[in-house]
């Protein structure tokens, strides 16, 4: 990219218009959700989706405390137009368990209630953070794992589900712009 090039904008801001357009980051107060709100809050308009507290947010980034399955998260989306939902992957909190069902129940269903708001709001970005955890580390994969590799990673019930149905809603709304990042933990020089 030539050095004169403006880096091209992760979502277009649509503030110009008479009800302007939103972000909503799912998981905005952890660490990479911080992150990601600091980049986003300056050329968009950013509401963090998270139970957890947030200090020192930016003073233009709207955060609703709550869980996705509130009443309170789709009303975020019935009465904003929300154009796109970066979601963080499910929360792992100091009391949480992955191991424990009914938080893998509790994350599956908020993801499942999210998925629905995208589709009754028309959402027209869904960005998902899962794993390449989600494949398992077994002696016979081969070197490079394609999309279509089984997923047998022991332990990630709940992060398997919620990467399976964005697939789902990836092929039931193709008019819906949605990306899964499967992000793999690098060890020793990557030169």
């Amino acid at each position: 990219m030539p050095s004169s090039a403006k880096p091209k904008k992760l979502f277009v801001s649509n503030r110009s218009r008479a009800f302007p357009g939103k972000i909503a980051i799912c998981g905005g107060a952890g660490r990479l959700g911080r992150l990601a709100v600091r980049r986003l809050h300056r050329t968009d308009e950013v509401t963090v989706i998270d139970a957890r507290l947030f200090e020192n947010r930016p003073a233009d980034v709207e955060h609703l405390r709550s869980e996705l399955v509130r009443k309170e998260t789709r009303n975020l989306f019935r009465r904003r137009h929300v154009n796109a939902v970066v979601y963080l992957g499910p929360h792992y909190g100091e009391t949480m368990d992955v191991y424990d069902d009914e938080w893998t129940s509790r994350s599956i269903e908020g993801f499942a209630r999210l998925l629905e708001y995208c589709n009754r709001y028309d959402v027209g970005k869904v960005v998902v953070m899962s794993s390449a955890d989600i494949y398992g580390a077994r002696a016979h994969n081969p070197q490079f794992l394609t999309e279509e590799a089984p997923l047998l990673g022991n332990g990630m019930a709940a992060l398997r589900d919620i990467d399976m149905m964005a697939q789902s809603f990836f092929w039931k709304r193709p008019d819906v712009e949605t990306v899964i990042l499967r992000p793999a933990h690098l060890v020793g020089d990557v030169a």
